[in-house]
This record gives C-alpha cells, structure tokens and sequence, in this order.
C-alpha cells in the first residue's frame, strides 16, 4: 500500500462532491496529461450551485440503510454478494482442494502459483481491448465452463 499511494488519487468526482474545484481540476490536468493531451489553463470547473454554497451550508449525512431505501441500488448489492460468494467459493474451494491431488503438494501449488503469472498479464493485455465488464462475464463464464465440464470427467487425471 505505501507503495502504491503516491500514485493514486481521489476522482475528481470525490473533490466535487467535497466542494474542491481545485484538486478536482488538478486530477483532470493530471489524467490529460498522462494521456498525451492538455486542458486549457482558461477552462476550470465551477459547481452549479457554487453560490448558494457561500450563502449556506448544508450538511447531508447518508448511512448504510441508504441502499436499502433504492430498489437499483438493492439488486446491485444483491448481485454483488451473491458473485462474489461465488467466486470465493469457487476459487478457495480449488486452492483448498489441491491437498486431494495425487501428486505431491508442494509441486501442486507451486504449478498453480505460476499458472497464476501469465494469468495476470493476459488479464492485463485482454483489459486494455474489451474493457472491464465484458472481460469480468467471459473469464466467470469460461471458468464456469472449465470447472463444470472438469467435475463430468469420472476417473481421469491426479485424483484417480
């Protein structure tokens, strides 16, 4: 983490919301910049109710229960919770199942740490051309797919 931190910043929507035009604007020039472009020093960002902020100040306050109280916003946390009890459970349950193989233990999970490497770096190659929601769907359904398909083989490969 004390590595990263320097690099990453709050969005610039997080410094609107926070009434920072400043830093807001700061992020932006940041982002243009190390995407080769630049943003006119004339142009700036102004909040819509920028005035009525100087006349008062209101303080809204949100809790958890908010997500409750939108219909959108449930389902999301419901799809949410339910892939990602999914995905633990697929992914843990073959880490934890490696003890079953009949190959040495040792080797087994040294081959899926390295099969893990390249892994990284396909994802990381794959994100830049079909963006993050396509590649998320196709890599669950591919993985679906595999292990499906993998626990329909009877009496093949090391837990014979």
């Amino acid at each position: 983490m004390l590595v990263v931190m320097p690099f990453v910043s709050e969005s610039p929507r997080w410094y609107l919301v926070h009434c920072r035009t400043d830093d807001a604007m700061r992020v932006l020039r940041d982002i243009a910049s190390t995407n080769g472009k630049s943003i006119p020093h004339c142009v700036g960002l102004m909040l819509d109710d920028e005035d009525d902020i100087a006349k008062k100040v209101v303080v809204e306050t949100s809790s958890v229960l908010d997500v409750f109280r939108s219909q959108i916003m449930r389902a999301r946390l419901m799809l949410l919770v339910i892939i990602t009890f999914l995905c633990s459970v697929v992914y843990f349950g073959l880490t934890l199942n490696v003890v079953n193989l009949k190959i040495n233990l040792y080797i087994s999970v040294v081959v899926n740490s390295l099969a893990e490497m390249p892994a990284y770096l396909v994802t990381a190659v794959l994100l830049q051309h079909f963006g993050r929601k396509p590649l998320t769907i196709g890599s669950m359904l591919l993985s679906g797919v595999f292990c499906t398909t993998a626990s329909l083989i009877p009496n093949f490969g090391a837990m014979r």
